[in-house]
């Protein structure tokens, strides 16, 4: 399987996308950039996992649940509440 993640600071993704090769994960794709809509472009997935707090549930991955997520068991897991 793959794994794709989005990190929203920098310095984070460029550690994490290090630290993944170093230990010879290639199945690993990391992004820098905002993960509010997702990403649709790599659709679809087994499985969300959001682990960041957001005081809303981003309405981009609500309408396209249902066509992102393949097939049961999957799962959209997101953090709700105010961050910080």
């Amino acid at each position: 399987g793959e794994v794709d993640s989005i990190e929203i600071l920098e310095p984070l993704a460029l550690r994490a996308q290090q630290t993944l090769a170093e230990l010879g994960y290639r199945n690993v794709r990391v992004k820098f950039g905002d993960g509010w809509a997702g990403l649709p472009e790599r659709a679809p997935f087994d499985g969300i996992l959001g682990p960041a707090a957001a005081p809303v549930v981003p309405q981009a991955l609500l309408d396209r649940a249902d066509s992102v997520i393949r097939r049961p068991p999957s799962a959209l897991r997101l953090s709700r509440g105010n961050p910080g």
